[in-house]
């Protein structure tokens, strides 16, 4: 099975190199948006895209960007808090090495 894929893979020519990479990239970016969607927005997913379809069904774009510019304010604060951990971290270590 594994041989005959790499025979039609070869038979492909070099395009197929370039439809593989076009593929690993695509199959990156829909991860990214899954861990995204089910991982980062979980606790606010649901409320998020019922808000968000309630205001477009309603024809009320404001309503809806609102709706999504507060959820994305909120991950722009967890992510700064992440950095100020992390500059913290190092920091810390940088006053045990004696800096």
């Amino acid at each position: 099975m594994l041989h005959s894929l790499a025979i039609a893979f070869n038979a492909g020519g070099p395009f197929m190199w370039v439809i593989l990479v076009v593929f690993a990239i695509a199959c990156t970016v829909v991860a990214d948006r899954l861990i995204f969607y089910f991982i980062i927005c979980q606790p606010n997913g649901v409320m998020l895209v019922a808000d968000v379809a309630k205001a477009l069904n309603a024809n009320d774009v404001a309503a809806a960007k609102k709706a999504v510019s507060k959820t994305a304010r909120a991950h722009e604060r967890s992510h700064a808090d992440r950095r100020r951990t992390l500059r913290g971290r190092h920091e810390f270590r940088g006053h045990s090495e004696g800096r």
